[in-house]
């Protein structure tokens, strides 16, 4: 029976995160076409299976991180750096220099079904990874190791510029409990969105988030060392989702995700209510949590907002 949750499981990292890079490309497509750019390199990561690079970021000096997934028995990078599979799919970490030479790479490995799903860097030159783990134990380097408490559980984990693994933390429940994207402050704090099956869901530092429907989404704080300063979900009675999450200069949080729920309800007294199918929603929470506004975009159908960002001025 758990066999077939992690396939399914399986299915659904790959139907979303297949679309999120499908509109990640075409956005850098039009940005590209507008401003008539040249490319510089580009290099595969590849094997003999199915192969994934589901995020990337770049950090201060221009070095270029990469995360995602591998089924193939072995995964090579450029610059003779090759990783073997410890399980069905594992997920990797990997660090490219501004010139596409590759600098080191790191699995993130078990023997079932595991994932790195996003990635973001901070002003010191950490780096930062998200996902999710079917597989009894999740092993990162430097000994550190993951316990799974259900069928699907997500992490969050920082590494070094040199690959060193300093801590990492799960999210988890009984059932089925994702890390959709992670996000960076300027002062350092790791901000995570996902959603969760499990009647209640787990972050460390004694926070627990109890289900309101059959799936819930959720936004959560943590300092550098990894230890949770808070956690919000975004719920109704139905299936809702945080696919997004991003942070300002000021240090306010931005998610994005869509709901089914006839209402979907924020903290602060702030509900939107269903005008279709399913509804796309971003909505703004400052440092401490607190919802400051939320927004639907939505029709009749199915609506989504897969993906949210900032710029230097608060425009999102």
């Amino acid at each position: 029976m758990k066999n077939n949750y992690l396939q399914n499981a399986k299915r659904f990292v790959r139907n979303s995160l297949s679309c999120f890079s499908f509109f990640l490309l075409l956005f850098t497509t039009m940005q590209t076409y507008a401003q008539n750019p040249q490319c510089q390199w580009a290099e595969k990561i590849a094997g003999t299976a199915r192969d994934n690079a589901y995020s990337t970021s770049t950090d201060e000096s221009g070095n270029v991180y990469v995360a995602g997934a591998f089924d193939s028995p072995t995964l090579t990078f450029n610059n003779g750096i090759i990783l073997a599979n410890s399980g069905v799919d594992d997920g990797y970490l990997a660090k490219y220099n501004s010139d596409g030479v590759c600098q080191w790479a790191e699995k993130i490995a078990g023997t079932s079904y595991d994932y790195a799903v996003s990635t973001r860097t901070d002003e010191s030159g950490n780096v930062y990874v998200a996902g999710i783990f079917g597989s009894p134990t999740l092993i990162f380097n430097n000994g550190i190791i993951l316990a799974n408490s259900g069928d699907l559980d997500g992490y969050i984990a920082k590494y070094n510029s040199s690959g060193v693994c300093q801590w990492a933390e799960k999210i988890a429940g009984t059932n089925y409990d994702y890390v959709n994207s992670i996000s960076i402050d300027e002062s350092g704090n790791v901000y995570v969105a996902g959603d969760f099956a499990s009647t209640t869901i787990t972050f460390n530092n004694g926070i627990i988030l109890a289900n309101s429907g059959d799936l819930d989404g959720y936004i959560a704080k943590y300092n550098s060392s990894g230890v949770c300063q808070w956690a919000e979900k975004i719920a109704g009675s139905y299936n809702d989702y945080a696919y997004s999450i991003s942070t300002d200069v000021g240090g306010n949080v931005y998610v994005s995700g869509r709901f089914w729920s006839p209402t979907l309800t924020f903290n602060n007294g702030i509900i939107l209510a269903n005008s279709g199918d399913l509804d796309g929603y971003i909505a703004k929470y400052n440092s401490s949590g607190v919802c400051q506004w939320a927004e639907k975009i939505a029709g009749t159908g199915y609506d989504y907002a897969r993906s949210i960002s900032t710029d230097v001025d608060g425009n999102m």
